[in-house]
């Protein structure tokens, strides 16, 4: 491993928290309200969230598409949207139908399939920009 994975992953990390703030704070708030069932205490409120922990998640994603781009010799934005695109996409369907299958969160079930699309476009553009800066610079680092 090299400077320029920890580099693409320093971006992705980045790029992975505005995008799934954009994705699914805004784009998708009102329809992820209104798919799912309310439960006393579940969420938060945006004043008590752990920033820490947010963030760390988004470090963890970001090092996780900058790693799989690194090991499968993308160098370009083009090349990792696809792949990027169906690691997300299988991630979140996995999550969301495990989640459907022991629980009631989910009231409406087309809900799954907007996420699972949702995540898909949030970790094909993730890893286009893991893609883009393991492709930058010389070829030799």
């Amino acid at each position: 491993m090299n400077t320029k994975v920890v580099l693409a992953a320093l971006a992705a990390s980045v790029a992975a928290f505005l995008l799934g703030w954009g994705i699914f704070g805004i784009a998708l708030h009102s329809y992820s309200e209104a798919a799912m069932n309310k439960f006393e205490g579940f969420m938060k409120a945006e004043e008590n969230w752990s920033w820490l922990s947010l963030i760390a998640a988004n470090v963890a994603y970001g090092c996780m598409m900058a790693f799989i781009m690194w090991r499968m010799g993308i160098t370009s934005a083009k090349a990792a949207l696809l792949p990027g695109f169906i690691i997300g996409l299988l991630l979140t369907a996995n999550f969301d139908l495990m989640m459907h299958a022991m629980s009631n969160l989910f009231y409406e079930r087309m809900f799954i399939v907007v996420d699972a699309i949702a995540g898909g476009v949030l970790a094909a553009l993730t890893a286009a920009v893991a893609g883009l800066v393991l492709g930058s610079g010389s070829k030799a680092s």
